[in-house]
């Protein structure tokens, strides 16, 4: 009769398996939870990065206003997959000096075949006079957004 209350007793787990399977679990839970929140933090850092880039760019179009200058932005390739614009200032105070912009966070692209833009108070080109794509560097299809910039200087930002 003991024999058979102690086999019965014996069907159970140990204290290590129950301990080792647990660990298992809460490290694929926790793996689970990393890559959500991955993904959150990359489709945070692509607005921030695309809402810095209308500051960027709607500064150097209010810049060019008030100094009555012109300027050309070229777009050059400076990491693969990734643009660098540069303000080439033509007139103005500022004239022959140039600023970048460019970032290593996300992927910055245009949708337009030219590299370069010139704005004399408006944009020499049809609108939309450019517009840019933010992308994360994971290249998910979830986090694009489009950077548009009219022809008379609006900026604005549009979730692809």
């Amino acid at each position: 009769m003991k024999k058979q209350i102690a086999k019965k007793f014996l069907l159970g787990f140990s204290l290590i398996e129950t301990i080792l399977v647990m660990t298992i679990v809460l490290l694929l839970l926790s793996m689970v939870g990393l890559s959500v929140t991955e993904n959150n933090n990359e489709s945070e850092i692509v607005k921030q990065e695309a809402n810095e880039l209308v500051v960027w760019l709607s500064d150097k179009m209010n810049q060019a206003k008030l100094e009555e200058a012109d300027f050309k932005i070229y777009a050059s390739e400076w990491s693969a997959g990734n643009l660098q614009l540069t303000v080439s200032w033509l007139t103005g105070p500022n004239a022959t000096k140039s600023v970048s912009y460019k970032t290593d966070k996300v992927y910055l692209r245009k949708e337009s075949s030219s590299y370069q833009f010139t704005y004399d108070g408006k944009w020499q080109s049809l609108s939309p006079a450019v517009t840019f794509t933010v992308r994360g560097k994971s290249l998910s299809q979830k986090n694009i957004i489009e950077v548009t910039v009219s022809g008379v200087g609006y900026v604005s930002t549009k979730v692809k």
